[in-house]
């Protein structure tokens, strides 16, 4: 016997150890109790399932973290665009508003002893040359617009004259244009006179009066109308104001002229189509 154990010894170890287990197993599923193994494949397994389960929650967050910022966004845009309506609105009911204010002045006019028949228009575009003032209008031949025509601001101040008409567009040669030249009236006994541009009194935004009748001498505040010598120019519409008097250094005199209009300000002006003047 003592031969057989030293022999076989290990063996029936082994055998009795893999018993014990089996019965071990086999009772612990008899009586609903987990055994050594099926404990020992949980304790691997439930580390795993709840590491499982925590991926499985923090993505299922994560997609719903995407899904607010993607809602966020959209209504941000949303907000974006009715923000950009209401400036959209109230710049053009700015512009109606400033609009009608301008042509409740023109309408003005007739109280002032001038019947003019009117046709608003914007002003397009400035000219982009060094050596003049002009600018393009909105309106042309098709709406009655002609060479010639005296074109004013709501309150009845002259900016300048009509000098190329195209079908839908026109262009405005103003009263300060170095190549320009307008028939006058000045002072308080209506001398006769004439307005022409000068280049370095144009970049001033100003004209000289010249050509005096015989016995005129313009003072400064002198009121400088127009004489109506042109056919499309009403007589007595308010060119400017005389701002200047003096001497040149051959003994001449000079009178500088500043408009009534404020040419740089302007975004409307009116074109006066036809006209009586009330004597």
């Amino acid at each position: 016997m003592k031969e057989y154990l030293k022999k076989n010894g290990i063996r029936l170890a082994v055998v009795l150890v893999a018993l014990v287990l089996a019965i071990s197993v086999a009772a612990g599923t008899g009586y609903g109790r987990a055994g050594f193994l099926t404990n020992a494949v949980g304790a691997v397994r439930e580390p795993v399932r709840k590491a499982a389960a925590s991926v499985s929650e923090w993505l299922t967050g994560l997609s719903g973290y995407f899904g607010e910022y993607e809602e966020l966004l959209a209504e941000n845009e949303r907000l974006r665009a009715e923000l950009a309506e209401a400036r959209d609105q109230a710049q053009a009911y700015s512009d109606q508003a400033a609009e009608n204010r301008r042509l409740r002045q023109a309408l003005g006019l007739e109280q002032r002893g001038a019947d003019y028949t009117l046709e608003s228009a914007k002003i397009v575009t400035w000219s982009a040359s060094n050596w003049g003032s002009s600018f393009t209008l909105s309106k042309g031949g098709s709406d009655g617009i002609e060479p010639g025509d005296c074109v004013i601001t709501e309150y009845g101040a002259v900016v300048g004259t009509v000098t190329e008409v195209g079908s839908g567009w026109s262009t405005v040669t103003t009263v300060i244009d170095a190549t320009g030249s307008l028939g006058a009236l000045v002072g308080v006994d209506r001398h006769a006179a004439l307005l022409e541009g000068d280049f370095s009194m144009m970049r001033r935004g100003q004209a000289y009066l010249t050509g005096f009748t015989a016995g005129a001498a313009p003072e400064v505040g002198d009121e400088v109308l127009t004489s109506g010598s042109e056919g499309g120019v009403p007589q007595g519409a308010n060119i400017g104001t005389v701002t200047e008097v003096g001497e040149r250094g051959d003994g001449s005199t000079y009178v500088v002229v500043t408009p009534a209009a404020d040419l740089w300000s302007l975004s409307q002006v009116f074109i006066i189509e036809e006209f009586s003047v009330a004597e």
